[in-house]
């Protein structure tokens, strides 16, 4: 078995899927880069709302941690993505004022993930946001369609594939974290999992991701990642990574310094090993965007360049 087959298995990813489950998900993610990005207003049919309020009881547990992975290697996975990166260089403002722009993400992310009452405010409010951040996204979408100048036959700007894939980044990547570091067990803890990636399946079809690449389960979630991951990953790396690893760092960096007593240096150095860290805990993640085994030296170099003015 290869190293990448057995850190797959190491997650509980199966490579010995069934064939044919494997060709209809191929299928629906190939099917889903021609179709831009579907924002929802009301709620699911299929929505239980008990599930859903389960979703955030894991929230409550283990939502301060979810959310570094998030806003570190959850953030950078996006970056490795073909269908993203080109995406994230035309609109401009990320490379220019990642910091502001990531803190704004962070505001949506928090009103997403902010507890419900009962069913009426999770509809009102959690999931409005949800449905919102949708619409901002197809927004940017239709801005920059004729500058991105992409044949349509092949993807559109802001697509399903890669919607569904920048989702599963926030959903996944932290469970996968939190399983390596042992502070959840997916056998004990399956049910609290599995409601965690319900509340994501809701919000992600309020923000319009194709329904039938929701990550209704944790099992679905294992059969879903590594063909989303194989869609949107290239052995060449998509322009622009340095400066968004760049500016990712100076923002941990930044992060670090307004926390604590730490020196500039201190700081960066700090941030370099935090990012570094956990790009190495998901598989194939530092290869898809071209750093090595080791990252530090790399993340640290980028970091130094001055963002794009």
């Amino acid at each position: 078995m290869s190293c990448f087959a057995f850190r797959l298995a190491l997650f509980g990813l199966s490579v010995l899927a069934p064939l044919q489950s494997e060709q209809t998900l191929s299928a629906s993610i190939d099917k889903a880069r021609l179709v831009p990005v579907q924002p929802r207003s009301a709620t699911p049919a299929w929505m239980d709302y008990d599930r859903v309020a389960a979703g955030y009881d894991f929230v409550a547990q283990h939502g301060k941690f979810a959310e570094q992975v998030m806003g570190m290697s959850s953030l950078a996975a996006t970056f490795a993505a073909k269908d993203i990166t080109p995406t994230l260089m035309q609109t401009g403002r990320l490379p220019k004022d990642f910091t502001q722009r990531m803190k704004e993400t962070g505001q949506w992310i928090d009103k997403i993930l902010d507890i419900p009452k009962d069913r009426a405010d999770f509809t009102g409010r959690e999931y409005m946001r949800a449905v919102e951040l949708g619409q901002l996204h197809a927004s940017v979408a239709d801005s920059i369609r004729k500058s991105l100048n992409w044949d349509p036959k092949q993807r559109v700007p802001i697509n399903g594939q890669s919607f569904a894939f920048v989702l599963y980044t926030f959903a996944y990547w932290p469970i996968e974290a939190m399983i390596t570091t042992k502070q959840i067990d997916p056998v004990k803890d399956a049910k609290e999992i599995d409601a965690w990636f319900y509340l994501w399946s809701v919000i992600g079809y309020g923000m319009g991701a194709p329904d039938d690449l929701l990550p209704r389960t944790f099992a679905r979630a294992k059969e879903i990642v590594p063909l989303l991951r194989k869609a949107q990953y290239t052995t060449e790396t998509p322009a622009g990574i340095p400066i968004l690893l760049g500016g990712q760092v100076r923002m941990i960096a930044d992060q670090i310094a307004a926390t604590s007593k730490a020196t500039p240096e201190q700081a960066m150095s700090g941030a370099v090993k935090a990012l570094g860290g956990l790009l190495m805990i998901s598989p194939g993640e530092c290869a898809a965007l071209g750093l090595k085994d080791l990252p530090f030296a790399q993340l640290k170099q980028y970091a130094a360049v001055p963002p794009p003015k």
